[in-house]
């Protein structure tokens, strides 16, 4: 068929063969890709993908549980105080994380584990509390000497 062609023929030919098969690759590959980003949207809805809330809410926790500490371990009534309001913005930042995760938690095991850490959170609030007492009020300082 090329056989008694021109040579800007045969190239220009095969230079349309080319494009041909570039966009039939391109269209198969945009299609394939929308199909895999509807599937993993559906997945985000199907199971929940509350990884980066979960961070954030540990790390804040992990930071609230720092300052309740170094707040017990102070004799400074200035860097109490600091502490002591540290805490309050801190209690704020893990009720929002915590709050945040359960938008993303679709399964039932989730749900439940959910449920869990809201009762034992609970708890530590009661706690936390009762410790923010027991330091602005002087009795720690004598609970660290023994």
């Amino acid at each position: 068929m090329l056989k008694n062609k021109k040579i800007g023929t045969k190239l220009a030919l095969s230079f349309i063969f080319v494009i041909v098969i570039c966009s039939i690759g391109g269209i198969a590959g945009f299609i394939v890709m929308s199909d895999m980003e509807t599937k993993y949207s559906a997945a985000l809805v199907d199971f929940g993908f509350a990884q980066g809330e979960i961070g954030l809410f540990n790390s804040e926790f992990k930071d609230n549980s720092a300052v309740l500490r170094d707040m017990l371990y102070t004799t400074d009534v200035r860097d109490r105080n600091s502490y002591a309001t540290q805490l309050e913005k801190s209690n704020g930042q893990v009720n929002t994380f915590f709050s945040g995760m359960e938008k993303s938690m679709a399964g039932s095991r989730e749900l439940g584990l959910y449920s869990d850490i809201q009762d034992n959170l609970a708890n530590y609030e009661k706690l936390r509390s009762q410790i923010v007492e027991l330091v602005k009020s002087g009795v720690a300082c004598l609970l660290r000497i023994f």
